[in-house]
């Protein structure tokens, strides 16, 4: 049987977060990563779940359940009714031990339901999985896979229907990175493929209508080149093309939307001292649809994801991102999104952990004078008893102010739950 470490007085594990989750960006373009390093980690936290060591992987299954309440659902704007809210989830992380090569797995899926407000229920889910091959000494194959699931809200923008169930969104893709290492230079080349697909919505009247032509393919290419300064340090310059088609020539509204685009970037990744990792990126995109009503899309990309332990009991973790994203509104060639995130998370004690989050974001529609913004700020708490039992506690608030007059919301929602993690 593994033997649990013994207490001493260092970091707690649950705030040495690891690398991030890909930012994504529009459908089609690839998220950025913090680099990766096959190191194998130090137990150091008493409260660490052990999970299951298989000989080589090491499998951690976790199931969450909360209650609490929602002040609006559907995320709907003027009078709305609250509801209960009950969540449950299911997750699995995979972590390999091998000496030569790696793998990674994150997966996690949950649905929400609210006994007052039906139409509200909902799936969430997110995952990814990771396989480095070092194939030789400075050569390297990486094969990723991920998904998404998600929900549109009813009076949404992107919805030009009337409804009274969200429409669920799918998200799924692959692909493939070979790396080559000529001494302190590297170049590398990725290929990805993703699908978004759309489930059909239900009208007032009980009617459901297919949203098959908005499901599109992406594929994309990319070529990057960087060069070492020092160990975890990398600047890097980068070009990208993509091609996204729609499944439907033409869609509802009368427009040819597929598309091809073009990125350049320039950015680095760093690791100093353990204190700032990541990976940061700035660069300019175009893309030109196939039907000559739509004007060519064009303007800055970036991407960011950072973590700064600020104190061997603080850390801050940042994300940003600004992309060319698809959209169905008429007359708009596709919509400039803007992203920002923080969390700072703080051990008050060895196994309590309190975290402030916030997020802001902004979608400007070329070829129509609309705008949307909105943000979002919580506080969560977790404490964990022992290794495998945990609980939670968290508060957010959300607002919107929507492009269209008379669609802002806001809703609170409060929860309380327990993970079991063994």
């Amino acid at each position: 049987m593994r033997q649990s470490a013994p207490l001493a007085p260092v970091v707690p594990a649950a705030i040495v977060v690891a690398p991030p989750a890909p930012i994504l960006a529009a459908p089609g373009l690839p998220p950025l990563e913090p680099p990766r390093k096959n190191r194998r980690k130090v137990e150091a936290d008493p409260y660490e779940p052990l999970g299951f060591d298989t000989g080589g992987l090491v499998f951690r299954p976790s199931i969450e359940a909360s209650g609490g309440y929602d002040t609006n659902p559907n995320r709907i704007p003027g009078a709305r009714k609250g509801s209960a809210a009950f969540r449950q989830e299911g997750g699995l992380r995979i972590d390999s031990e091998w000496e030569r090569h790696a793998f990674r797995a994150d997966l996690r899926g949950a649905y929400m339901e609210y006994p007052a407000v039906r139409s509200a229920n909902r799936p969430e889910g997110q995952g990814e999985a990771n396989l480095r091959l070092d194939v030789l000494r400075d050569t390297q194959l990486d094969l990723g896979a991920a998904y998404a699931i998600a929900t549109e809200r009813p009076g949404s923008i992107e919805q030009p229907l009337a409804t009274s169930k969200r429409s669920t969104i799918l998200n799924t893709g692959v692909n493939a990175t070979l790396t080559q290492r000529f001494g302190p230079a590297l170049v590398s080349l990725r290929g990805a493929v993703d699908r978004t697909a759309y489930g059909a919505v239900t009208q007032p009247d009980g009617v459901e209508v297919s949203q098959d032509n908005r499901d599109l393919n992406a594929y994309s290419l990319r070529l990057r080149g960087g060069y070492e300064l020092t160990p975890g340090v990398i600047p890097f310059v980068e070009a990208l093309v993509d091609r996204r088609v729609y499944d439907a020539t033409i869609n509802v509204g009368g427009y040819e939307r597929s598309s091809s685009g073009v990125q350049g970037r320039v950015g680095s990744t760093f690791e100093i001292t353990r204190t700032l990792t990541g990976e940061a990126s700035a660069g300019y995109g175009t893309r030109d649809y196939e039907d000559p009503r739509l004007s060519g899309l064009r303007g800055p990309v970036a991407d960011a994801a950072l973590i700064w332990s600020a104190t061997p009991l603080t850390t801050v973790t940042l994300r940003g991102a600004s992309s060319l994203a698809e959209t169905t509104v008429v007359g708009a060639a596709g919509a400039q999104v803007r992203t920002v995130a923080v969390d700072v998370s703080h051990a008050l004690l060895r196994n309590l952990i309190i975290s402030a989050t916030g997020a802001f974001y902004q979608n400007d529609y070329v070829g129509q004078p609309l705008r949307e913004s909105g943000y979002t700020a919580g506080l969560k708490l977790e404490y964990k008893l022992t290794r495998s039992v945990a609980m939670k506690a968290s508060f957010t608030h959300e607002r919107l102010n929507a492009a269209t007059p008379g669609s802002d919301y806001t809703a609170n929602v409060f929860l309380v739950g327990l993970r079991l993690q063994p």
